[in-house]
């Protein structure tokens, strides 16, 4: 028989709050959408004010990419004006001003940019991708920490997507770099963490106890290679098993649990953890 739960992961390390709108000006009817990047799993709390001070909220969680989208809609026309839009994550506040003019509906596309990640290892490719006006030309540049700027142009497509891409190198800086786009006199800007390759992954696994009682919860945690998947396989002394899986962090560290109920049975189990096709096979008492 087998059954899955779902794991934990104890996440940590350098992540950068952006926030950004779609659009620096709006039609009072259209959707207003802001996004960024952070670190993973966190919320994202935003509230809209009105020129007259009426408030709009909207919360969100990242994902496991460190990316984020957040959507402001009113039920009735938006009113014209300068709004600002303050997005928190962590104790950290981002405040994005925009303006919304009378209309009923945007005739043209907004110019939007989003990475697929929010963390890089050095080596890596770097996809951007987003929408602006069809057959239009999209400038990017990535700066280094130091300064050293790298430049790619694209033309988006009939429906005005467009994606872009920046090789990296293991000789790259490790830190924050900024991408900038330019889009017919629109821009948009963000950040990105490029961290250094990891040397040769080593896979290590322990449980935080050889023995255990029914109820108990068994954790076991380690060291694996960064962004990959763990896999965890508990195993009964007559077969049954029980499977859960995480990501391993940035800097490779993992933490996985399996709770026991009084069902469980008494004796020992075997617990397998898999990493980039390496296994380790770890071994615990259950007493009754």
């Amino acid at each position: 028989m087998e059954r899955s739960y779902s794991g934990s992961v104890i996440l940590s390390g350098p992540y950068l709050f952006n926030a950004q709108t779609d659009q620096d000006v709006y039609l009072s009817s259209d959707v207003i959408e802001v996004f960024g990047t952070g670190k993973p799993y966190t919320s994202v709390y935003g509230v809209l004010t009105s020129p007259s001070g009426m408030k709009f909220t909207s919360n969100t969680t990242i994902q496991p990419g460190g990316t984020f989208a957040m959507f402001f809609s009113g039920s009735q026309p938006f009113e014209s004006g300068s709004w600002y839009v303050t997005v928190n994550n962590q104790g950290v506040t981002r405040t994005l001003y925009l303006s919304v003019q009378s209309g009923n509906s945007s005739n043209v596309n907004p110019f939007t940019a989003q990475s697929d990640f929010g963390i890089y290892q050095t080596g890596d490719q770097i996809r951007i991708s987003g929408i602006a006006q069809p057959y239009t030309t999209v400038s990017a540049s990535l700066t280094s920490p130091s300064g050293h700027m790298y430049l790619v142009t694209t033309t988006t497509s009939f429906d005005g997507s467009y994606q872009l891409f920046f090789s990296t190198s293991q000789l790259y800086e490790t830190g924050y770099w900024n991408v900038n786009l330019t889009n017919q006199g629109q821009s948009r800007g963000f950040s990105i963490y490029m961290t250094s390759t990891s040397s040769p992954h080593s896979f290590t696994a322990q449980t935080d106890k050889t023995i255990y009682k029914k109820g108990d919860q068994i954790q076991i945690s380690g060291t694996g290679k960064s962004y990959t998947t763990v896999k965890a396989t508990l195993r009964s002394p007559s077969g049954t098993t029980y499977n859960t899986a995480v990501t391993a962090h940035l800097d490779g560290s993992y933490v996985i649990s399996f709770p026991t109920s009084s069902s469980f049975e008494t004796g020992n189990w075997y617990i397998e953890i898999t990493n980039s096709a390496i296994s380790k096979v770890v071994s615990i008492f259950l007493e009754p």
